[in-house]
């Protein structure tokens, strides 16, 4: 019997989603006929002019490799300089074809068959072809990084196939729900420039780290920029691949860059200086947005966020090893002068694992959620079994150029004093913390920080900071462990209807509520400063506005 199936594509020119017949009558009809249905004309594209369009966030680009890591910190290479096979875009996100012009499941979940856009170049000329999607797909597998643990959960090594020239199929050992959403993480690398690179059976892992995608022989990518420049105590600097299959008949920037910028105060000058363009990471105190309010050169875009704030509390390490103290640590936070003094109501309170703003997240109007409550903290601590004086100062781990995390824990630590806990704040830099949190062992036992939406899917947020086989991903930082939650949560992954699925995932968090997983803080919205001469930024909470290829200067 012939298995049914559901399928995506779009048209490439429009973005928009069509259906297979309209979309084989076009083909039909020719090029031409897609040229005129998108109102293209040539007096239509704009003349980009040369001047760098420059973003800086606080994150290091330390490595250059895309499949790497998945935070959105360093999203900037990933999305300018590399392609996947999906991409997430706009609000609500919306995922679309990009290398990858269509795909079909089959109808029991298990075989995903993807076809790839024809004439797709890498930044060497030759083209992107089935077998380098095999070969990126098993490297991400074997190295075990970014991504690979989202995939491993259903998808095996040897378990991907080049059917044809053009065509990829995936077969799962189990149905599972993500795994469309999460395609846009596989970005496509040139086999035969990193075959050329590999030493010792390491993938191209040491060479790609600091060499990434150039024009010519080592053009390892396909992005819609070419790499000119990466110094990771500086940034990377970028300019336009003209062969780049996604058509530049739209206003665009020639060349793009990014700054590292440790120091809030320093990028604020910048920007209102014109010296840099943008901050794209969007999160900015208060304070900070209404300083570049007040300057004629900047103005805010918001938008919003699907975006976590929350603490791990490490569950495996004395003493939040103890549920009680870790229960007295979240009563002990002022979550309302939280969101009054120091948000400024910029974000609202969440009370649990799962973003607001998802489908399956608790309401907090309705749901128990952790209050500021001295009271009951100590009561909390005088049920603790462990002597917690004997673990003070308590480590509270932040990382420096995010104020918000330092301003949390100076929050946090006024109120452990008040119940008579006495803690140390640590701060580093944004890789520092990531390397701190992956390992049980020197992960601190208090730690905040944010999760964003790397895909939209309730299992993003929820399950990767709490199911126990996540264990050595910052995200997880907690190193939570119940059974049960990990049998929902497992269970959550193979169940292809929605409903039941939210239903699940409730269940699995107000549990991980009780036993005080995590302090459970706020979402907020995306605020980003941006040059009043720039235009076309496109947030999405995968990525937030970091796809630069839309980004064109204004005409005077």
């Amino acid at each position: 019997m012939k298995e049914d199936k559901i399928s995506r594509k779009e048209d490439l020119w429009t973005g928009k989603r069509i259906s297979r017949r309209s979309f084989l009558k076009a083909g039909a009809v020719g090029s031409l006929s897609l040229f005129a249905s998108s109102g293209w004309n040539a007096r239509s594209v704009f003349s980009a002019g040369d001047e760098r369009f420059l973003i800086a966030d606080p994150s290091e680009m330390n490595t250059l490799d895309p499949m790497a890591s998945v935070d959105v910190g360093r999203a900037f290479y990933r999305l300018n300089f590399y392609d996947s096979l999906t991409r997430w875009r706009d609000v609500p996100p919306e995922i679309q074809p990009w290398l990858a012009e269509s795909w079909e499941v089959s109808k029991n979940g298990l075989k995903w068959t993807f076809r790839l856009r024809k004439g797709a170049k890498f930044h060497d000329g030759t083209e992107v072809t089935a077998k380098d999607v095999v070969y990126s797909v098993e490297r991400l597998l074997a190295l075990k990084v970014g991504a690979a643990s989202l995939f491993l959960a259903a998808l095996k090594p040897g378990n991907i196939k080049a059917v044809d020239k053009y065509t990829i199929e995936f077969n799962l050992t189990s149905p599972y729900a993500p795994f469309e959403g999460l395609t846009d993480s596989l970005f496509i690398l040139n086999s035969t420039v990193m075959q050329a690179h590999e030493k010792d059976g390491d993938w191209g892992k040491v060479w790609l780290a600091t060499h990434g995608s150039t024009l010519g022989k080592d053009g390892v990518g396909s992005g819609s920029y070419t790499i000119e420049m990466y110094n990771p105590a500086v940034g990377i600097d970028g300019t336009k691949f003209n062969d780049h299959f996604w058509p530049w008949n739209h206003p665009h920037v020639i060349k793009i860059g990014y700054r590292t910028y440790s120091e809030t105060a320093a990028r604020i000058l910048a920007l209102k200086k014109g010296e840099i363009h943008a901050s794209l990471g969007g999160y900015d105190p208060w304070e900070q947005i209404q300083d570049l309010k007040s300057s004629p050169k900047i103005k805010i875009i918001t938008k919003p966020s699907t975006r976590l704030f929350y603490a791990d509390l490490h569950c495996q390490k004395p003493p939040t090893d103890d549920v009680h103290v870790r229960r007295a640590i979240c009563y002990a936070f002022n979550y309302n002068s939280w969101l009054k003094e120091v948000q400024h109501d910029m974000s609202e309170r969440c009370i649990g694992p799962i973003s607001n703003s998802m489908w399956g997240a608790l309401d907090p109007a309705k749901e128990f959620g952790y209050e500021y409550n001295l009271d009951k903290g100590r009561e909390e601590l005088k049920e603790a079994k462990v002597d917690i004086k004997k673990y003070e100062p308590i480590e509270i781990g932040s990382f420096v150029g995010y104020p918000a995390c330092q301003e949390a824990s100076l929050l946090l630590q006024d109120g452990l004093r008040k119940i008579g806990v006495s803690t140390r704040i640590v701060q580093r830099t944004w890789p520092q913390f990531v390397a701190m949190q992956e390992k049980k062992e020197t992960a601190v036992s208090i730690a905040f920080h944010w999760r964003s939406a790397v895909y939209p899917d309730p299992h993003n947020w929820i399950g990767e900071m709490f199911d126990s086989d996540k264990w050595g991903s910052y995200v997880a930082g907690s190193y939570y462990k119940n059974t049960k939650v990990d049998e929902i949560l497992r269970k959550a992954l193979i169940t292809l209807n929605r409903k039941e699925r939210e239903e699940l995932y409730k269940e699995a968090s107000r549990i991980v509520v009780k036993d005080a997983g995590a302090i459970f803080v706020h979402n907020e919205n995306w605020n980003a400063p941006v040059n009043v001469q720039a235009d076309g930024i496109r947030f999405c909470p995968i990525g937030t506005g970091n796809e630069l290829r839309w980004v064109y200067w204004k005409k005077p």
